[in-house]
């Protein structure tokens, strides 16, 4: 028996793009790329994940399959088995090992810089090449406005994860965003194992607002 609702907004981002935020709006995602809108009522008609146990245990499974960052540190923390809480701010689902590769790399940019700020000092050195992420991570507002790193993550993930922090549809309703929403959506039916029914909308409107 169902013990909550999920609604579920997808189109192409040439659609998509009319009717999400700023931050979504300034990715240079391709005409055909696929975005979704994500958010949960319970039964009682409450608005949000948080407002039912099968709901907060939706994103918690969700969450824990992904990488998210940190903003404590700015940094990229791995999956998570047992993770609780709400969404972080920007998730990726690694479609395989080049994704860790790009974390390594980062990690690496990182330990270079910090050499290179301290020698900097005595004499010059060369400074060194800034990772692919390092766009992401040195902004709190985690900008995605690079083409080159966009397609990277494109081809390094299934798929990325992105809260609606403005919370008009309830607590830790989210975008998402993918080449193929295929992936994303058997994985999330999967974790949400009937306990919650999941409906297609072909509207924003047929969306629940806070």
């Amino acid at each position: 028996m169902s013990k909550y609702r999920i609604l579920c907004y997808q189109s192409e981002f040439e659609d998509f793009k009319n009717y999400a935020c700023e931050y979504i709006n300034g990715m240079p995602a391709d005409k055909q790329d696929q975005f979704a809108i994500i958010m949960a009522v319970s039964m009682d008609g409450a608005v949000g994940f948080d407002r039912s146990c099968e709901g907060r245990e939706t994103i918690n499974t969700l969450v824990s399959k992904c990488y998210w960052v940190d903003l404590g540190n700015m940094s990229i923390q791995p999956p998570q088995e047992k993770y609780s809480g709400h969404m972080p701010r920007l998730l990726f689902r690694a479609k395989n090992e080049d994704f860790e590769k790009l974390i390594e790399e980062h990690v690496t940019y990182e330990r270079n810089l910090r050499k290179y700020l301290i020698v900097s000092r005595h004499r010059h050195t060369e400074k060194p090449k800034e990772s692919r992420l390092a766009g992401i991570l040195k902004d709190y507002n985690l900008p995605i406005t690079e083409k080159e790193l966009f397609e990277t993550l494109q081809a390094t993930c299934s798929y990325l994860l992105v809260p609606i922090i403005s919370r008009e549809h309830g607590q830790d309703a989210f975008f998402v965003i993918s080449k193929n929403l295929g992936y994303f959506l058997e994985e999330f039916t999967s974790i949400v194992d009937g306990r919650g029914e999941i409906t297609f909308v072909d509207s924003v409107l047929k969306l629940v607002f806070t």
